[in-house]
């Protein structure tokens, strides 16, 4: 219902806040809880809604995922809020992201949350997008000449984008990945991976992680004497954090806004009046100057208030649309300029380098803009898209995707804020062609493909080694999931790669790997009915992504809009499986990559891919892969570490 058709509530406009104020979160979240008041109460005081006063609604989360969507969703049935903001960290946001989509009310995260604007159309963020964040930190690395790295993850989702950033933009910026070790968060021996990773030499340590995973990183880094320099999390970038690293001899790098240095802020910034006024506020009220994460809370309450101003409506679709249209707001952390393609809105310019000197973080300048493709090599790319269509038109190659520049507010391709990245797109690809859904494979595919034209156009050698690496992983990905006889599927990789190695333009390159594409697609089969592969696609797509929940036939049939009995018909015409079948397939799989690259006790495997009883996860593993975990992990660890991309095309 409106709340413009309630009485009260014609009177207020109620925003809804979700943080973590006791918890393990709470160092950061009590922080952004003052700030979010702060920026209320001078909203208020300059009568800034046009008569309606702004109430903040506070829900603690208790530092669970769990806790705060459900907090999510009282404040909306409940709380008769129009918008929600706050989130302190990644995993949070994710959990609180679905609820303002299915609600349809805006919800402006202040984390590190990866926005996918192809489904969280109500989802903004007042932190910076994590691949800007990656690409400031390689290209700080590059300007101090370091050129190779090793990572060190924590197993999350946030560890897996750290990664798969990091691997995409250390080439960018010529910096070698040279090993990775991925750790418990919440374990306490991190001494054995730093060991580790010290024997590769490295000129840098790169750890995506916040808060006190973070901090312990960095004393082991001490207490072992590895000299280089630490580059964690911007999410680090706060007073607390600081407070328990400062005494630490350790070269830290925090990635940071431009709250983080005012002092450095060129004068004819648009932002430094309000960094300047809402800093010496803070600063009289609290004994503390604003951080990035008080920062990012300020600017939420602000953007949500800018939307109700504009748009005079509580509703929440109305505020959506509003923040979009939203081109020039001046910030704490930049100036926001929103589009339907970038609900982020900021780019590259607006975040700093901090590092740890004397117990206090120092920055020393402001930073460039992000990195265009030129107009010359937008022209070539698009020339090349439209011939490879007509080559391929099964493939749907969009030329009119690369042509759409930063300047135009749509960035293009690998520089789009609002795609995927690579090894995300790389992922659904090999997701698409396990499940032998050939027309989605292709879809995924042409984008891919779209990224490394735009980035390699000049570069046949790299785009070369990018695509044979691609092609190899999917042989191997037909070769595990029995699609192709071995025999052929050997002659096949062998042709292809030969001729590949004979291909010394950018088109040639193309035109064989599509060849060779199709080559192996055409053995592999396809599915029998176009109409029903797309539903089976989302179907089994979502048991890839949501392996380690409750699955039923009745939760995944809702997801894909079908009734339960018709999901599993179709299961059973298209692959002769079960739903049941797809369900292990990607919990096994996963547990593999687990087995074969952590420490992680055989009992937190089981709980992490979905298993409660780890009895029961051996049995179901050994008769999968006919050995049991244990096992297999020994069998793994006499393997040789295959070269990374990286390696293989430097």
């Amino acid at each position: 219902m409106s709340a413009l058709g309630c009485g009260r509530r014609k009177q207020e406009f109620r925003i809804g806040v979700v943080l973590s104020l006791t918890g393990s979160l709470s160092w950061v979240g009590n922080y952004m809880k003052k700030a979010a008041e702060l920026r209320a109460e001078i909203i208020n005081s300059r009568g800034l809604l046009k008569g309606h006063p702004l109430r903040l609604i506070f829900c603690d989360d208790q530092s669970s995922p769990g806790l705060a969507a459900k907090a999510a969703e009282r404040l909306i049935t409940r709380g008769g809020v129009s918008a929600i903001i706050g989130t302190t960290s990644q995993t949070i946001s994710s959990a609180v992201a679905p609820v303002g989509n299915v609600c349809r009310i805006p919800i402006i995260t202040t984390s590190g949350f990866d926005i996918d604007h192809s489904k969280d159309f109500y989802i903004f963020n007042t932190s910076h997008k994590p691949e800007i964040m990656v690409n400031r930190s390689f290209q700080y690395l590059q300007e101090k000449g370091v050129s190779s790295v090793v990572l060190l993850m924590p197993i999350s989702l946030l560890g897996e984008l750290g990664s798969s950033l990091a691997r995409k933009l250390g080439e960018k910026y010529g910096i070698r990945i040279l090993a990775q070790e991925s750790f418990n968060p919440n374990s306490l021996r991190l001494k054995k991976h730093l060991t580790r990773l010290r024997a590769y030499e490295p000129q840098a340590v790169f750890a995506y992680t916040t808060g006190e995973p973070a901090a312990r990183v960095a004393k082991a880094m001490a207490d072992i004497h590895l000299n280089v320099p630490l580059l964690v999390s911007h999410g680090n970038a706060n007073s607390g954090f600081l407070e328990a690293v400062r005494k630490l001899p350790v070269h830290l790098l925090v990635p940071g806004g431009q709250t983080m240095s005012p002092d450095a802020i060129p004068k004819d910034n648009p932002c430094r009046r309000v960094i300047s006024e809402f800093n010496e506020t803070h600063l009289r009220r609290y004994g503390l100057p604003a951080d990035y994460c008080s920062a990012a809370s300020s600017d939420a309450v602000g953007l949500v208030a800018e939307g109700f101003r504009l748009s005079g409506s509580f509703e929440g679709p109305d505020l959506r649309e509003a923040l979009e249209k939203m081109a020039f707001f001046e910030g704490m952390e930049g100036v926001y300029k929103f589009s339907e393609e970038d609900h982020y809105g900021r780019g590259l310019e607006t975040m700093v380098v901090l590092q740890l000197k004397e117990g206090a973080w120092h920055c020393n300048k402001m930073e460039q803009a992000f990195e265009a493709p030129s107009s010359i090599q937008l022209s070539q790319a698009v020339q090349l898209m439209e011939r490879l269509n007509r080559r391929f038109p099964q493939y749907c190659l969009l030329s009119e995707d690369i042509e759409k520049t930063p300047s135009q507010g749509k960035a293009g391709s690998i520089h789009d804020t609002s795609s995927r990245t690579y090894h995300e797109l790389k992922q659904d690809f090999m997701n698409a062609v396990g499940l032998r859904v050939f027309a989605k494979s292709r879809e995924i595919l042409s984008r891919i493909l779209g990224h490394l034209l735009c980035r390699h156009l000049d570069n046949p050698d790299m785009l070369k080694g990018w695509v044979t690496e691609l092609f190899v992983s999917l042989s191997q990905a037909l070769q595990e999931e029995q699609c192709v006889n071995p025999e052929s599927l050997e002659k096949l990789k062998i042709k292809a790669i030969s001729e590949l190695g004979r291909a010394s333009t950018t088109q040639s390159i193309c035109f064989q790997f599509l060849m060779a594409v199709e080559e192996l697609f055409g053995h592999a089969g396809n599915l029998r009915h176009k109409a029903s592969h797309e539903a089976l696609w989302k179907a089994l797509n979502f048991i890839e992504q949501n392996y380690n929940t409750p699955l039923t036939v009745e939760r995944i049939a809702q997801e894909v809009c079908l009734s339960p009995s018709r999901l599993s018909h179709l299961i059973k015409e298209e692959y002769n499986l079960t739903l049941g079948h797809f369900i292990v397939r990607s919990r096994i799989k996963k547990s593999k990559q687990l087995l074969r690259s952590t420490d992680m006790p055989i009992s937190m495997i089981a709980q992490e891919v979905g298993y409660s009883d780890q009895s029961y996860f051996t049995k179901v593993f050994k008769k999968v892969e006919n050995c049991t975990p244990a096992r297999f992990r020994r069998e793994a660890l006499k393997q040789p570490m295959p070269p990374i991309p990286c390696r293989q095309i430097a």
